[in-house]
């Protein structure tokens, strides 16, 4: 398919810029720009359990069954303990 587009004279400064810093020619920026709009606009109708496992953020650990509770001692402790570690 062939386009024809208008820039103007902004545009075509940042076209010319991102030619110049990527060493593409003008068909291979402009893909590149739809490709990365593209890919932009469809993660945001991922479901949120899918975009934080992507981003590895979704996992499992051992630790206390009532950590939700108590997390706040928990960390006290652990940096009470850090910190006494630090001194030696």
């Amino acid at each position: 398919m062939q386009l024809k587009i208008e820039l103007d004279d902004e545009l075509t400064q940042k076209l010319a810029y991102i030619q110049e810093q990527t060493n593409q020619d003008f068909s291979a920026a402009i893909k590149q720009a739809i490709e990365q709009y593209y890919n932009q606009i469809n993660s945001t109708n991922k479901p949120p359990l899918q975009i934080f496992q992507e981003l590895g953020l979704v996992g499992c650990f051992n630790g206390d069954a009532d950590l939700s509770v108590n997390y706040k001692r928990k960390m006290a402790e652990y940096l009470k303990a850090k910190q006494e570690d630090n001194r030696l």
